[in-house]
């Protein structure tokens, strides 16, 4: 798991790496030190792989704070979990529209941080591991791969899985599937769930899939699933 730590800070960014130092789960972590401008430079080269961040939200440049930073990264890079650690909270009000995980005051870093970093890590772990999908389609237990995996599509009572190729069919609500997918899955239509990794085109309004099957998009589900689509695509290209 990549993490980066953007803060001028240095007493702050010491207080973080001890922390980190003292999990259990330190060796699975990758940390880089930005300043803000630094890390806006790697959101506008899309040169940005990280999984979760840590910002404050006042910087030594003026012309970047905390709110700016966060709004960039939840627009382009939305896969990227944020969590800020700040002097006061005061600032409550400034960040509320920018999707976070957590808001903590640097004095209380030594009390919570480490149970929300921990917390994390197990959670994206549980995702990572969601590498195949376990059904039970016409009396046989089946372990698809994900990656395997075109889209889904709900026909009644019936949901009808395209593999590689093969379909399978389980009786399974569409959310209850959605629940035990990766990252890379997402609804574009109430009867559909599609696998990002396998968009062959995209026109604002239907999805052509790598097998030619033509996937309509809607205006419930449009707006996530650009935000997801695009971001994957900048990342595919930059």
């Amino acid at each position: 798991m990549k993490l980066a730590l953007c803060f001028d800070d240095i007493a702050c960014i010491e207080s973080i790496n001890s922390i980190i130092d003292g999990l259990c789960l330190q060796s699975e972590i990758e940390t880089d030190k930005l300043d803000s401008q630094e890390l806006m430079h790697k959101i506008e080269c899309f040169d940005f792989d990280y999984e979760l961040i840590m910002l404050d939200f006042n910087y030594c440049n003026e012309s970047l704070d905390g709110v700016l930073l966060g709004r960039k990264i939840n627009e382009q890079f939305p896969f990227c979990s944020i969590i800020y650690v700040v002097d006061n909270y005061d600032v409550i009000p400034r960040v509320y529209d920018v999707k976070h995980i957590a808001l903590l005051k640097k004095k209380e870093i030594d009390k919570w941080l480490n149970h929300f970093i921990v917390s994390f890590i197990f959670d994206y772990n549980r995702n990572i591991s969601k590498n195949f999908l376990n059904i039970i389609s016409r009396r046989r237990k089946i372990a698809i791969e994900q990656t395997d995996i075109e889209y889904i599509v709900r026909e009644g009572r019936v949901l009808e899985i395209h593999a590689d190729g093969k379909n399978y069919e389980i009786y399974s609500s569409i959310r209850e599937m959605d629940a035990n997918l990766n990252s890379l899955f997402k609804r574009c239509h109430g009867s559909y769930i599609v696998n990002i990794a396998k968009v062959d085109r995209y026109d604002g309004q239907e999805l052509k899939m790598e097998s030619g099957v033509i996937i309509p998009v809607s205006k419930t589900y449009k707006a996530a699933f650009e935000t997801a689509y695009y971001s994957y695509v900048q990342k595919r290209v930059f």
